[in-house]
């Protein structure tokens, strides 16, 4: 294998869904390694989910905003 492929195998992005899946198992292992009662993991999951639900709206209304503004400069 050449210098140049070893560089672009090196560069590869994941696909989405193996990131998904990956990320799903990581998560499950977390849960399940914590040993945590349901009743907890529903109180941190959820903090959790609420600061991923704010930084989610911020990037689509950035991407909403960066979108119309290329839209006006056509």
């Amino acid at each position: 294998m050449s210098m140049q492929e070893e560089t672009m195998e090196t560069n590869k992005i994941r696909p989405l869904t193996v990131r998904i899946e990956d990320f799903k198992e990581g998560l499950q292992r977390t849960v399940a390694e914590s040993e945590l009662p349901p009743f907890l993991l529903e109180m941190i999951v959820g903090e959790y989910l609420a600061g991923i639900s704010m930084v989610a709206s911020k990037e689509y209304a950035q991407g909403r905003e960066e979108w119309e503004a290329s839209e006006k400069g056509r």
